[in-house]
């Protein structure tokens, strides 16, 4: 299981949108729960690339390319998804330059 997560955080944060839908359908086929996936793989490798975005590593349209690849792996997970699931409350923040 967390090779799997292993996994879409690197395609994730590599902007491998094909990869992140691969492995997350096979997550989803290891009976891995969707909102693990979301917490521990999708949102993780977002934010792995957004430290490397303060620290000048990576550069804005890298960050847009993981957010695209994200948001594939995203469109699978949401029939799984309950609003049960999403309890907390979050804070989101966009911007352009």
């Amino acid at each position: 299981m967390k090779n799997n997560l292993e996994n879409i955080i690197i395609a994730v944060s590599n902007g491998d949108d094909e990869e992140t839908i691969v492995l997350v359908k096979e997550a989803l086929e290891n009976h891995i729960p969707a909102i693990d996936i979301l917490n521990n793989g999708l949102v993780i490798g977002i934010q792995a690339l957004g430290s490397m975005f303060k620290e000048g590593i990576a550069y804005l349209p890298e960050v847009l390319i993981s957010v695209r690849a994200m948001n594939q792996g995203l469109e699978i997970l949401h029939p799984y998804l309950s609003s049960d699931d999403i309890n907390t409350k979050r804070t989101v923040v966009l911007g352009t330059v």
